[in-house]
């Protein structure tokens, strides 16, 4: 219909044409391209048979160009593929790499692939930690002249680069693609509740425990509040000399400092370590991972999200206190010889023991969890122990009997079937 149709209301004649806002649930924007760096006739005229080496993926880094092409199309990519048996050989050095790494905490992961030796040293008062402000002891080797020449020029920082370098070393060995790493990141605030200034955020390797990265961020400046206003006289100069002190360095609420923080640091990852941070632990809070999907700050390459142990045990406990106000066959699940407070915290308890007890070992896992739920429904005319360990050492009371050549115990306080079709889907 023309735009001046006198047979539709007004107002539909003035919307008419005009675009309408995204709808909150509508499908993000597609991901922008990556353009992967290309290589010039001169390089490849120029280049030698011993440098070709340099163009073998065989390393964690990601090179990047910064010099703008010229030449306008799609690039080649050349792509080498595994045979059966080299990617076979491949999985079994990452699966047995994976599989040492688990063996070790992450304190002693940590030391070892630094050289730290903590044997020898032995300390009664028990562990002691001591937290220095580097701008602090920079500001005090600031004030020591040099004995030579007598300048007060000394500085003190960190170099992350020897963190990155092992870091890839140790990534060769688990058939990552090249500069992919897996990373737990998480934030914290200065004060408690949604009104804190100040956040932190930090990227932590996950084998290693090594941080990779970090970022402190502030909405609040005092000498701005303190400062003149810009309609103020002298506001300019006083702007000018206060810039480069201010504290302030993000505009955002005390809940966005987190996903921010995420933002910036995944973003600069590649520019600054030539790391791309694709598989990330963290908590349940999704409000990160969702802005990571919908900036696709790595382009094409999707970032992974997986829980924590204790993340995914909090949850089985929630999902049952939420099923005692449910009714399943027209029966309350809640109550004396159901699910009670304290047979929820039991399960909840076992549920995590048995993550983390089959680390690596998820069929072995997926046993220990269905038997928790079949354990708590056998009957003495129906035992279901077929999935309880078996041994004397066993906590099933029923198969440790059996292994005795004794009289297996009557059962207790087993759930009423229904509730136990209700906790199906929960398992």
């Amino acid at each position: 219909m023309a735009k001046g149709d006198r047979r539709l209301k007004v107002t539909t004649r003035e919307a008419f044409g005009k675009r309408r806002k995204r709808p909150w649930n509508a499908r993000p924007k597609a991901a922008r391209p990556v353009m992967l760096p290309e290589l010039t006739a001169a390089a490849l005229a120029g280049g030698s048979a011993g440098s070709s080496s340099e163009l073998q993926p065989n390393t964690c880094g990601v090179s990047a160009s910064s010099a703008p092409s010229s030449r306008v199309g799609a690039d080649r990519i050349d792509t080498a593929f595994f045979t059966a048996d080299e990617s076979s050989e491949r999985a079994t050095t990452a699966g047995n790499v994976k599989v040492r790494l688990a063996s070790k905490s992450a304190t002693e992961r940590k030391f070892e692939l630094l050289g730290v030796e903590m044997e020898d040293d032995v300390n009664d008062s028990g562990t002691e930690f001591l937290v220095v402000d580097l701008s602090v002891v920079q500001e005090i080797i600031g004030l020591m002249p040099c004995p030579a020449c007598g300048e007060k020029t000394a500085t003190l920082s960190k170099d992350p680069t020897k963190d990155v370098v092992q870091i890839k070393e140790l990534y060769k060995d688990l058939g990552n693609p090249p500069g992919n790493i897996d990373v737990i990141y998480d934030g914290t605030w200065l004060t408690r509740g949604h009104s804190s200034h100040i956040a932190v955020g930090c990227v932590i390797e996950m084998y290693t425990g090594l941080v990779v990265d970090h970022i402190v961020l502030s909405n609040f400046c005092l000498g701005c509040l303190l400062g003149p206003k810009p309609s103020e006289q002298g506001y300019a100069a006083w702007h000018a000399k206060h810039v480069p002190d201010c504290q302030k360095n993000i505009d955002c609420n005390a809940g966005q400092m987190e996903v921010q923080a995420a933002l910036i640091m995944f973003q600069r990852s590649l520019d600054k370590y030539k790391l791309r941070y694709t598989t990330m632990l963290s908590d349940g809070d999704s409000r990160t991972f969702h802005a990571l999907t919908e900036q696709a700050v790595y382009g094409f390459i999707k970032v992974e999200k997986k829980d924590s142990v204790n993340r995914v045990h909090k949850r089985m406990g929630a999902a049952l206190r939420s099923l005692v106000d449910k009714k399943a066959q027209g029966e309350s699940l809640g109550g004396k010889g159901r699910l009670t407070q304290d047979r929820i915290k039991k399960i909840t308890n076992y549920y995590g023991w048995a993550l983390r007890s089959h680390k690596n070992d998820v069929p072995g896992m997926k046993r220990a969890v269905e038997a928790t739920l079949r354990h708590m429904s056998s009957t003495d005319d129906a035992p279901k122990h077929d999935l309880c360990p078996d041994g004397l050492d066993s906590w099933c009371p029923y198969n440790r009997a059996v292994a005795r050549d004794e009289e297996p115990p009557a059962h207790r306080n087993s759930l009423p079937s229904f509730v136990c079709d209700a906790l199906e889907p929960v398992f």
